[in-house]
């Protein structure tokens, strides 16, 4: 995991702690000080990387679960690490540390790499006993058991990454046109996955869920409806990536690649449209099969300025996705027209097309490949041709044979 994702995990469990959520993230332990007992550390540390199975753990110091983030003194990381990594028997978890400043505090991220499982550690008064296999278990540290043992010999379903690339949710007024919501609710996230081994891997939608939280009101949203999209073949273009297949019921996945997270049935009430405003945080909670921990995906969305039909609009861009739209070396203007031709059944107005410069329409369905490909939402080109205004526009355009700024 490189050092900004770690900063990334760490920032998002911060919030959570100072906004008084629950930590629910087995790989994540609250210290409110350094350790200075390094057996005990290194047998807490040994407990829960063995407990991980080859996940990450991360150990977040200066926060403690009540008071929220209450800051560290400084402390020579490599004087603590080779302390506690002498109580290890041989070979203890990697380490990466980073320091955060949040509010003129510091807090310690540890990031532990915990694949060279089983840890053993020594005990501390010696005798006959001298090493012992510790394991975590309901946030407190035992000797591990015979099935402990198997579980940490076992192999087992290590877990891809999840890069989000982009997201938006949007949250409609209930405003309709042709018996539809003018802007649906619905949330969509594009991520990038990275599988950690050869092996198929399959994520089967019952199996995942997803929470909204409004960092200001504390409104929290459960969405039961969560499914993968991996393109659009209907319209005769590419799939987002060729490695990622997802049917009615899973995603399959086989090699890295790009997918969309699709959230629907986001029920909110009258009263709770109020409440809606502000960042957000989503929560993704998804178990691929024969795994045994849940992946779990937490980022920060953005209020941003909301569009015809919409409450509100939040989003979250990265500076991947900024850099693949700049690529592409198109205003907005005429990225908005040429999405403006797919209509919600996918058909193409080749006659616009033709007239938009007159070239062949396979030119302008490269050029929308390359759309679904940087993973463009959905909701940017959603009811743009089914509204007068789409028509109009359309219409404008293909009279002037270009697309000019102010008509959009």
């Amino acid at each position: 995991m490189r050092p900004q994702d770690i900063e990334n995990w760490a920032h998002l469990i911060i919030e959570r702690v100072e906004s008084k959520q629950p930590v629910e993230d087995s790989r994540v332990e609250l210290k409110s000080e350094w350790p200075k007992d390094h057996n005990k550390a290194a047998r807490q540390i040994a407990g829960h990387a063995n407990a991980a199975r080859g996940e990450p753990i991360l150990w977040l110091l200066g926060i403690d679960e009540k008071q929220g983030v209450i800051g560290v003194n400084y402390e020579e990381i490599s004087n603590w690490r080779q302390s506690v990594g002498a109580e290890f028997d041989g070979l203890s978890p990697t380490l990466t540390h980073i320091n955060i400043h949040y509010k003129s505090k510091t807090v310690v991220a540890l990031f532990w790499e915990t694949e060279m499982r089983p840890f053993l550690v020594k005990t501390p008064k010696g005798g006959p006993i001298s090493l012992e296999v510790p394991w975590r278990d309901a946030g407190s540290t035992r000797t591990a058991n015979r099935m402990d043992l198997l579980k940490i010999l076992s192999p087992v379903t290590k877990n891809p990454t999840f890069e989000v690339i982009r997201g938006e949710l949007n949250i409609s007024t209930g405003e309709q046109f042709w018996g539809h919501d003018i802007c649906p609710t619905e949330l969509s996230l594009n991520v990038y996955i990275v599988p950690t081994t050869d092996h198929r891997l399959v994520i089967p939608y019952h199996k995942c869920e997803a929470r909204l939280r409004f960092i200001d009101s504390g409104l929290i949203l459960d969405v039961d409806s969560v499914w993968f999209e991996s393109g659009a073949r209907s319209m005769g273009m590419i799939p987002l990536s060729s490695t990622i297949d997802c049917t009615a019921s899973e995603i399959i996945i086989t090699g890295p690649g790009m997918a969309t997270i699709k959230t629907t049935r986001l029920s909110v009430s009258s009263e709770q449209k109020f409440l809606a405003s502000g960042d957000v945080e989503v929560e993704v909670k998804m178990c691929p099969v024969g795994a045994e921990t849940s992946i779990i995906i937490i980022n920060n969305l953005k209020q941003t300025e909301a569009p015809k039909g919409a409450l509100g609009r939040w989003t979250i861009r990265t500076s991947q996705a900024n850099q693949q739209e700049n690529e592409l070396n198109l205003t907005k203007e005429e990225i908005k027209y040429l999405l403006i031709i797919a209509d919600q059944e996918g058909r193409i107005y080749s006659n616009l097309l033709s007239a938009f410069t007159g070239r062949d329409t396979e030119i302008y369905r490269e050029m929308l490949n390359k759309f679904v490909q940087m993973g463009l939402m959905r909701e940017e080109l959603d009811y743009w041709a089914l509204t007068a205004k789409g028509y109009v526009v359309c219409e404008n355009l293909r009279q002037e044979n270009t697309p000019k700024s102010d008509k959009i």
